[in-house]
Order: C-alpha cells, then sequence, then structure tokens
C-alpha cells in the first residue's frame, strides 16, 4: 500500500461532515478551487447557515516552505517543506459535503448497513472528495477557465490517490471528476426545477492521462468527420456512459450541451482544444459514440 509519511498531513477538523453509515466508499471525486489555502480553510470550516461545504482534503498549490511564509498559523514545524502539504478536513472514514447534487450511472442506488438508500440526490455518501488548488481556474467567473495542478501537487495528490485506493479496495477504485458527476444540479422533487450551471471543475487540464487507469471509461477510438450526427443516438449513448440525467429529447438542447461537455472535460479531455468552442461536430460525436462503459455496481 501506497503510504502517507512523506508528506506533511495538517488536521484542520470541519463541522460539516456526517457518519457514512456504513456505506460503501465506491469512487474518488477531484475537484478544483482557485483560492489560498487561508480563504478555502474559513470555507471548509464556516459554520454559517447555507454556505457549509468540506472536502476531505486539499492540496494547495505553493510548497510547504512558501506557505510557512505566508501563514505560519497552519503551516509550522513541517518535515517535507519542498512538498505540497495535503490538509484534511474529514477523516475519510466519514462523509464530506463535497459532491452537492450529483448523479452517475446506478451509484445513486448505493445503500448504507441497514439497506437504506445512502445516495439518492447526493454521492457524498460514497464518495471521497480532494480539492486542489488551481488559481487560473474561474477567473472572473468564467467557468470554462482552467489551468494545471503543477508536479508537487501532482505527486501529492497521486501518492494520496494511490493511498486511498488501496485503503478502499475493492471497489474503490476509480477517480471522477466534480464535473462528471454535477452536471444536473438539482432534484427532480425541487418543485422549482431548473437547469443550473453545472460544475466544471478540475477542468480538461487535469492530468488525467496520468491517473493510472481509475476511469471507468474506455475504448476511446475517435472517428472520421465523415460521420453522421444522431442526436437521439448521442443522448442514448451518454446515459449509457453513465450520464443518467442526460436529456432524452432528440434534439441538442442545454441538457445536452452541458452532458457533452461534462464527458469532454474527463473522458475526452485530450481532444479538448477540439472542442473549445464547445461545438459537437462529427469528431466529438465518434469520440463518444467509441466510448465504452464497465463500472456498473447493482445491474
Amino acid at each position: 500500500m501506497q503510504d502517507l509519511l512523506h508528506y506533511d498531513i495538517i488536521h484542520i477538523p470541519t463541522g460539516s461532515q456526517n457518519s457514512r453509515n456504513g456505506t460503501p466508499i465506491i469512487a474518488i471525486i477531484a475537484h478544483c478551487i482557485q483560492f489560498e489555502p487561508d480563504k478555502v480553510i474559513d470555507m471548509m470550516t464556516s459554520t454559517a447557515a447555507g454556505s457549509r461545504v468540506s472536502s476531505h482534503y486539499y492540496i494547495p498549490y505553493k510548497s510547504g516552505m512558501e506557505l510557512s511564509k505566508l501563514y505560519p498559523q497552519y503551516f509550522n514545524n513541517l518535515k517535507f517543506p519542498e512538498k505540497a502539504p495535503i490538509i484534511q478536513f474529514v477523516e475519510p472514514e466519514m462523509a464530506a459535503w463535497h459532491a452537492g447534487i450529483s448523479y452517475f450511472a446506478d451509484w445513486n442506488k448505493t445503500k448504507n448497513a441497514d439497506g437504506t438508500l445512502a445516495c439518492q440526490y447526493s454521492l457524498n455518501a460514497c464518495t471521497l472528495g480532494i480539492e486542489f488548488q488551481i488559481p487560473e481556474y474561474a477567473i472572473d467567473g468564467d467557468l470554462y477557465r482552467f489551468g494545471k495542478i503543477n508536479e508537487i501537487q501532482f505527486e501529492a495528490g497521486f501518492d494520496l490517490i494511490q493511498w486511498l485506493k488501496a485503503k478502499y479496495q475493492p471497489l474503490c477504485d476509480t477517480v471522477l471528476a466534480h464535473s462528471t458527476i454535477s452536471v444536473v444540479r438539482a432534484k427532480e422533487t425541487d418543485i422549482d426545477f431548473k437547469l443550473m450551471p453545472p460544475k466544471t471543475d478540475p477542468g480538461p487540464m487535469f492530468p488525467w492521462h496520468k491517473l493510472n487507469n481509475t476511469s471507468p471509461i474506455t475504448g476511446l477510438t475517435g472517428s472520421t468527420s465523415d460521420s453522421t450526427i444522431d442526436v437521439a443516438n448521442l443522448q442514448k449513448k451518454l446515459y449509457e456512459l453513465g450520464f443518467v440525467k442526460c436529456s432524452q429529447s432528440g434534439i441538442i438542447d442545454d441538457n445536452t450541451r452541458y452532458h457533452v461537455d461534462a464527458f469532454m472535460m474527463q473522458f475526452g479531455a485530450e481532444s479538448w482544444e477540439l472542442y473549445s468552442d464547445r461545438d459537437i461536430n462529427a469528431s466529438i460525436y465518434g469520440t463518444i459514440m467509441s466510448a465504452e462503459y464497465d463500472f456498473n455496481l447493482y445491474v
């Protein structure tokens, strides 16, 4: 098992958590946020009504040495100042409040120890959340403004992911983007149900290709440019690939565009530049239609 003995783990507990009640951990969700550690710590530990969020871990952009000069109240007596420290807000055995309203495949059927649905409208109870600081993300409120994590963040994040996968095997073998699970951010039971802007983090510049086969979607072969776009088949395919809230309207509506965005931001990330204008062209259609999904848990 990969260990974390060579990283500084900074424990900053938050009250924004709850028991998993025996719900199995089936995936890790990667997030990103642009803010510096002091603001993130304030956010994650806030007790203000209506604004309580948390993640299990946060990996800042700067090294421990840099952070110790800026925020000595949090980063002091570090053993590995040349590395990115890992801030832990919630123990992994507990559920952090990171996923919000979220759906993927049949994962919302996950049950807790007494057989009750634990993830009907949110995957919090069955996932782990890791926030990476990306200073360029969502600058000026543009949710399609992306950036990269740096090498020390990747090293810390990769080792953390491997450690968590080993600790919670065999089910916890997948890493998904927040954008993949949070396309539709409302319950069907909401009286004022409407399509809200989806999450877009951590974005297509996240190093998905380096995460050692943590994706449940495979077989991306692309297509020739003469593929004919069949919208109904596209929507059906996205549903089969785990995007279970994708519209089945037969037309390219906002819901469908958001789901294509979500697919491309994680699973088609290497082709994002071909899609950055969000044009669902024949090549993008062919890429999605060639994909295969193999991580249903309950069917």
